[in-house]
């Protein structure tokens, strides 16, 4: 074969994806920072180590055709970022939509054991109200800190994980889906 035969190259297109900068094993740059400073705090932790399900309602008309109940839900997973040993949980959050917003409620609701933390890189506002990101925090309960791990998310994190998940993490696969109500179908009625 003579290298006259070969094809060449194919040429790269100019609308070809730029290449972000890697984290390493990170999602974000600011996961990047909070590994940093669990690491230099000595705190033993785990990166997405576990998943929890939480579900929610199905947005537009969704008729079941069995029952014909018009409010549907669907079950989702939650992968938060980082486990430390001492059962704390933290969810670094750049930005924080109305999506994920809906998410940690929903996880907070059927996950009630999880000691959820949220990090938030910066204290943004969510609304002309002049809501910010923290007041949503404290509207509904969970510990935030905003740009650094604070020391007291860290004591006793300093301990080796425990062997079983049920002291640390809860259960896995511990979600209860929502009760369904009965309700008589009008077929099955006498006329």
């Amino acid at each position: 074969m003579e290298s006259t035969d070969l094809m060449p190259a194919p040429k790269r297109s100019l609308f070809a994806k730029k290449k972000f900068k890697r984290t390493g094993r990170f999602r974000s740059n600011f996961e990047l920072t909070i590994s940093k400073q669990l690491i230099e705090a000595g705190a033993q932790w785990k990166y997405e180590l576990h998943r929890y399900e939480y579900f929610l309602p199905i947005n537009g008309e969704v008729i079941c055709e069995s029952c014909g109940r018009t409010k549907a839900i669907t079950r989702k997973r939650y992968l938060p970022d980082f486990f430390l040993s001492n059962g704390v949980v933290i969810e670094g959050k750049g930005r924080f939509t109305v999506p994920d917003r809906k998410k940690l409620e929903a996880v907070r609701r059927y996950n009630p054991n999880l000691d959820l933390r949220i990090l938030f890189y910066y204290d943004r506002k969510l609304n002309a109200k002049g809501d910010r990101y923290s007041t949503w925090a404290e509207k509904h309960g969970v510990p935030w800190a905003v740009g650094k791990v604070p020391p007291e998310w860290l004591l006793h994190a300093d301990q080796p994980f425990p062997r079983s998940w049920d002291k640390a993490f809860g259960k896995k696969d511990e979600v209860v889906a929502p009760k369904r109500r009965n309700r008589i179908s009008k077929k099955n009625e006498p006329s």
